[in-house]
């Protein structure tokens, strides 16, 4: 699992566009044209990643946002980074 000291950022080989809000974003695999669904957590978690923070800022900043303890943010955006990173939309 990515570690809460992880600073990650989006693949180059990715487009990410938000829907607006309550609508959730699309992650565009630009290599071969994969189309990806994601919800509003995960949108505000790619708009916050910059290649600077780490995952446990992150959450910090996220949590203000969503109302959720920075612990239990920090466990989820952890598993969200490993499946993200396992598919090559972040590095």
């Amino acid at each position: 699992m990515v570690s809460a000291d992880h600073i990650l950022k989006l693949s180059e080989e990715i487009s990410f566009q938000s829907l607006g809000e309550n609508e959730g974003g699309v992650i565009l695999e630009l290599q071969d044209g994969q189309l990806h669904t994601c919800n509003d957590t995960t949108v505000a978690f790619l708009n916050l990643l910059d290649g600077h923070r780490t995952i446990a800022q992150i959450a910090t900043k996220m949590s203000e946002e969503f109302e959720v303890q920075d612990d239990v943010l920090i466990v989820d955006l952890q598993e969200l980074s490993s499946k993200l990173l396992k598919e090559g939309i972040v590095v």
